[in-house]
């Protein structure tokens, strides 16, 4: 997503992304989109040179912000960031989970138990 002020007058006062949970900075640099090239997380995500030339672009990226580069100019210059945004594999309930899960257990033992003892 692009904010700029050029025109539509979106951010007057600044602001830009300022949308984002972190802190981001950027330079303005009014520039045609030519030489641009796509790093290996652009070309992951589908994009490809052609894709990211030949329209013009308003301002470079000063860090990653623990994010990925998707593309950069032809000075080497961070163009586009993205993440992705994937759930941990080895993550660890909530205690709240792990809680509820707990006394549903407990639920289901104490109903087999009664009925055990309703048999006998």
């Amino acid at each position: 997503m692009a904010e700029g002020n050029n025109g539509a007058h979106l951010t007057p006062n600044g602001g830009w992304f300022g949308y984002l949970p972190f802190i981001t900075t950027s330079t303005a640099l009014n520039q045609s989109e030519q030489g641009f090239t796509v790093t290996p997380f652009g070309a992951s995500l589908g994009l490809t040179n052609n894709d990211i030339n030949g329209n013009a672009s308003h301002n470079i990226f000063n860090g990653t912000f623990g994010l990925n580069i998707v593309d950069v100019d032809a000075n080497g210059n961070i163009m586009s960031l993205a993440g992705r945004n994937l759930p941990t594999p080895n993550s660890v309930p909530e205690p709240t989970s792990a809680l509820a899960l707990l006394a549903f257990g407990a639920t289901g033992g104490v109903l087999l138990k009664r009925k055990q003892q309703h048999k006998a």
